[in-house]
């Protein structure tokens, strides 16, 4: 997985350079399917749902041309556009905003162009699938979960809770926001929510919020967040005030998480976090080329349908038996 991760990356800085644009109509000539592959951004998380892609791929002989919006909704339009005037075969879409690229999904079924839908949902578009784990309802499990184990027996008071937070533009991230707060208030009993912390899946800006919300609150007893990717921001912050603890010593701050990233599974395996919801990254995008092939072939609808992909809770007491099952697992050291 690492080398498919390296070659992505590789493949994203030619992207960024420019050089993607060569040649691009020859490459079809030759009768090879070509698809798009539109990514909002690179994390853990999407570098494992990209070798998905890949693997997909290279399993049905073709081509991926792959494009890094780095967080820009303008950027990832115009990058539909190019591939639209490519006329690649198909477009897998991993939206950053899922208003913003309504348009541009929608020209390119317009043109002839499936578009399958990976990760998160495009509101305003039909599109041909949507592949998409229910956050939702993983979030609100993780958070439910938690309640049922050994650490919540005898709780003295509600564990004062805070909660990290998404982009609001990313229905993933308001989906694991309104679970995270109803499954507080469905457990009264054991959860008290103290603050929600802004991050728009921006490091710097979730290290400061979180730092903030931690010299205002300084007794915290957990952290949730949607995403692996905040789980180094929440080491740095919980290191800076003494509590970046294993699971039984003194000062030990709980935290659980989403993604089953190297991060969030690695943690777990060291004895520092609680949980972690894992969404198979490496499925979702073999998924959403397999549905745009067999599109093309005939034998499968473009209809808008929702796809829904597994997830499963992963924490440190079931640890050896549930995390093998992750995407992850063989990166762990």
């Amino acid at each position: 997985m690492k080398k498919r991760i390296l070659a992505a990356m590789l493949v994203l800085a030619l992207l960024v350079s420019g050089l993607f644009a060569q040649g691009s109509k020859e490459a079809a000539d030759d009768g090879q399917l070509r698809f798009g592959a539109a990514i909002s951004f690179i994390t853990g998380y999407y570098s494992a749902m990209i070798d998905g892609i890949y693997e997909a791929g290279e399993d049905l002989g073709i081509e991926i041309v792959l494009l890094n919006a780095e967080s820009d909704s303008t950027k990832q339009n115009q990058q539909m556009e190019n591939l639209i005037a490519q006329q690649v075969d198909a477009i897998i879409c991993n939206p950053e905003d899922s208003v913003a690229i309504a348009a541009s999904v929608q020209k390119a079924m317009d043109a002839g162009i499936p578009v399958v839908m990976v990760d998160r949902i495009v509101d305003g578009a039909t599109p041909s699938k949507m592949i998409i784990n229910n956050s939702y309802d993983l979030a609100y499990q993780l958070v439910e979960e938690y309640t049922k184990m050994s650490d919540c027996e005898n709780l003295e008071a509600p564990l004062k809770t805070l909660v990290m937070v998404g982009s609001m533009a990313d229905s993933y991230a308001v989906n694991c926001l309104n679970a995270m707060r109803d499954a507080i208030n469905d457990y009264p009993e054991y959860y008290q929510l103290v603050a929600e912390i802004p991050g728009d899946w921006n490091q710097d800006t979730a290290l400061k919020g979180l730092q903030n919300a931690l010299s205002a609150n300084p007794d915290i007893d957990l952290i949730l967040t949607p995403s692996d990717m905040y789980i180094p921001c929440i080491e740095s912050a919980l290191d800076q005030i003494g509590c970046w603890k294993k699971i039984g010593e003194e000062g030990h701050v709980r935290v659980m998480s989403m993604d089953g990233d190297v991060n969030g599974l690695q943690a777990i395996k060291d004895g520092y976090t609680e949980a972690d919801a894992v969404i198979d990254a490496v499925l979702c995008g073999r998924w959403g080329v397999e549905y745009a092939y067999n599109i093309l072939q005939g034998n499968e609808v473009e209809d808008g349908a929702t796809i829904d992909l597994p997830g499963f809770i992963v924490n440190y007491q079931n640890f050896d038996e549930t995390a093998p099952n992750a995407y992850s697992y063989g990166d762990l050291t």
